[in-house]
């Protein structure tokens, strides 16, 4: 009789124990294949073409589009016909746009010395360009207008 309360304690543990495993199979079956962790930011490409004062820059340029606030940039080559990619995707936001003259040379190289002359002055840097771009999510063509340089 002692045996037979034992065993039955035994055997009514064990069941409990067994649901509780089959449930936490069950559980994780549903949540396992959802995935696990926070979701990626959605990005945006950026691809487009470059016209100063109407027509492909003369010289070749490298094209930045910064946001500071978010931490967010990209660059791209821009090519003899004016048309530019972004390297890498970037955050859905409003970006500032500049251009520095492309260098390239073996050693060091001063690229202060080296000045997009086809692109006017405000044009050049993060801090003074009025060129602004809104990028959203999936793919952007951008087409960047910028005026010709005034000779002085």
């Amino acid at each position: 009789m002692l045996l037979e309360g034992w065993l039955e304690k035994s055997w009514n543990r064990s069941r409990r124990a067994m649901g509780g495993i089959v449930g936490l199979g069950v559980c994780l079956a549903l949540v396992v294949p959802a995935g696990c962790g926070p979701a990626k930011p959605p990005v945006g490409t950026v691809k487009g073409k470059v016209t100063i004062g109407g027509g492909p820059p003369s010289e070749r340029l490298m094209v930045y589009y910064i946001n500071s606030l978010i931490g967010q940039g990209s660059m791209s080559t821009v090519d003899v016909d004016g048309s530019y990619a972004l390297k890498d995707p970037i955050r859905p936001a409003e970006y500032t746009v500049y251009f520095e003259k492309m260098v390239t040379g073996e050693g060091e190289v001063s690229t202060g010395q080296s000045i997009a002359g086809t692109i006017p002055a405000e044009y050049r840097t993060e801090v003074k360009s009025p060129l602004k771009k809104t990028v959203a999510e999936g793919a952007n063509v951008l087409d960047l207008e910028i005026p010709a340089p005034t000779k002085k």
